[in-house]
């Protein structure tokens, strides 16, 4: 059975600046006088989301720009929470599956 709901989303507007400059949002405080960010949205309400569990074998990251990795790391849920164990144990863990999955030649993990 197929479950969806309807969503807002907001999406990166066509600009011709893209043509020319790369998109940036800074995750900190710039000097005074720089932006933040240069991207442009849109919000596009009506957008349905469909529930796509038990049917992830049908997406693949060159058809569909995402597919689904399902990942058992063996980790504690209270362990997501402690940056450490995340650096130490899930971060690589993490990277092998994702550059296996994707047949990638590095991946890294970063903020």
């Amino acid at each position: 059975m197929e479950s969806s709901v309807l969503s807002s989303i907001y999406f990166l507007q066509r600009d011709a600046l893209y043509d020319s400059k790369k998109v940036f949002e800074l995750k900190f405080e710039p000097p005074s006088g720089m932006p933040k960010s240069n991207m442009r949205l849109e919000k596009r309400d009506g957008i349905k989301i469909q529930d796509i569990r038990d049917r992830e074998a049908q997406y693949s990251f060159d058809r569909n720009g995402f597919s689904i990795l399902r990942a058992n790391f063996g980790m504690p849920a209270k362990a997501y929470y402690e940056e450490y164990l995340l650096r130490q144990r899930y971060f690589p863990k993490l990277a092998h599956a994702v550059k296996e999955h994707l047949s990638a030649s590095q991946v890294r993990i970063f903020d």
